[in-house]
């Protein structure tokens, strides 16, 4: 018995969506089920880590995104890709905004900034193109307040070394992942058109 990958992906990600429309499409409504699975994953990782090493204040948001990202893979599997995208690029820009204004010192949270960015005009096409830009001028003010200012809406986390450099080190890891992952993506799609 031979075993489809592409097949398994599609009935995975997709659900039992017709397969109509361009291979564009398809293919980012494939990126953001991909995408949800893996800002999950990530989200759980965070979780634990959090948990262990004491950082309690802010864990209700990792167990909020891991059911609104659950929510966009079910949205987009169930044909419902707008909702699905925003929730998935709105959910991970806020979650980046929450997590780097926690912390005291720099944790290096910016860098996930980038690949999100990627990402909006990935999924977005040509046709959203108006919306990117929009949603990079909104990711620039959260990146600024960020930086330039102390607002936090959760009280500041102080990190040990060890957890600073772990912290940041996994923020490029997945900041890199997330480039890479989307890179492929783009260069895929684009040899298959």
């Amino acid at each position: 018995m031979k075993f489809d990958i592409s097949s398994f992906e599609q009935r995975f990600f997709l659900g039992q969506q017709p397969a109509g429309g361009s291979l564009g499409d398809y293919r980012r409504r494939l990126l953001v089920g991909e995408l949800s699975i893996l800002s999950l994953f990530f989200n759980i990782i965070y979780l634990i880590l959090d948990f262990f090493s004491g950082g309690t204040i802010i864990i209700f948001i990792y167990i909020l995104n891991i059911g609104l990202f659950s929510w966009a893979f079910y949205s987009n599997r169930r044909g419902h890709f707008e909702m699905a995208k925003i929730v998935l690029l709105y959910t991970i820009l806020i979650s980046v905004y929450f997590f780097g204004s926690n912390n005291i010192q720099n944790t290096q949270t910016y860098i996930l900034y980038l690949p999100l960015i990627l990402l909006a005009f990935t999924v977005n096409g040509y046709d959203g193109l108006y919306f990117s830009i929009a949603f990079s001028v909104v990711t620039l003010l959260l990146f600024l307040l960020d930086v330039y200012s102390s607002f936090s809406i959760f009280p500041r986390v102080n990190l040990t070394s060890q957890g600073l450099r772990l912290m940041s080190t996994l923020n490029f890891i997945f900041s890199l992942l997330g480039i890479v992952y989307i890179s492929y993506f783009l260069t895929k799609t684009h040899f298959l058109s």
